[in-house]
């Protein structure tokens, strides 16, 4: 929704962080930052499958995303929301799931739900937890 204005980066950490996907260390830089999608429980094969994953978009629009989801304040566009909804939040993902639980109310009439630590609740639970992510996109698709 906005990581300035919901304290998940600082503006000096989003600009590093948008020069850095552009740089010369950009894919070194990927690594890093790939990881923080994870759970420090992941496995180190699950972490370089999903980080080789992430190097198929080009590092300038990973840059141009980042600035989006860093710079961009989408808190008020959510109550403009009118299709069926599914939020979900990972317990230890490093957009807190305090976050995702005010998309949800911010959402008339979305579902809600959280992945715990054990459940591979970083902010790629469709990584870690498949089944569970795919049990409720399934049962929030069926409801819909």
């Amino acid at each position: 929704p906005c990581h300035l204005r919901d304290g998940i980066f600082t503006a000096d950490e989003a600009l590093a962080a948008i020069d850095a996907f552009q740089g010369p260390d950009a894919i070194t830089f990927s690594k890093g930052f790939s990881d923080q999608f994870l759970t420090d429980d992941a496995e180190e094969s699950a972490k370089e499958a999903f980080y080789r994953e992430g190097l198929k978009l080009p590092r300038q629009y990973m840059a141009k995303l980042f600035r989006w989801a860093a710079f961009g304040d989408w808190w008020d566009a959510f109550a403009l929301v009118k299709v069926p909804t599914l939020v979900i939040g990972g317990r230890v993902s490093k957009v807190p799931v305090e976050i995702a639980q005010g998309i949800h109310e911010a959402v008339p009439g979305s579902w809600f739900v959280v992945f715990e630590a054990d459940e591979g609740g970083g902010h790629a639970m469709f990584w870690e937890g498949p089944q569970k992510y795919n049990d409720s996109l399934r049962t929030f698709m069926r409801s819909s």
